[in-house]
């Protein structure tokens, strides 16, 4: 749903992903408008994982609107932002 979330993620090891297994991290289709996730920490941590889609979402730290704050840790491969 568009809104904003105020939430941090860490996803760890995720097992059998792939090139053609992707896990993609996006709103649902079924609503419009914008969704913002942010947090005054670290909004999102990818350690150890490899395949990963962030889709038309919109990561923020606060209080720096438009501040881009991901961390990858460890072995982190075939990420992609659209």
């Amino acid at each position: 749903m568009p809104g904003t979330y105020i939430e941090q993620a860490q996803i760890d090891s995720a097992m059998g992903l792939s090139d053609t297994n992707t896990l993609t991290l996006r709103p649902d289709t079924a609503f419009t408008g914008k969704v913002i996730w942010k947090s005054s920490g670290t909004p999102l941590k990818l350690c150890y994982c490899s395949d990963v889609i962030i889709d038309n979402l919109e990561i923020q730290t606060t209080p720096y609107t438009g501040v881009v704050n991901i961390i990858w840790s460890f072995t982190v491969e075939n990420i992609k932002r659209t």
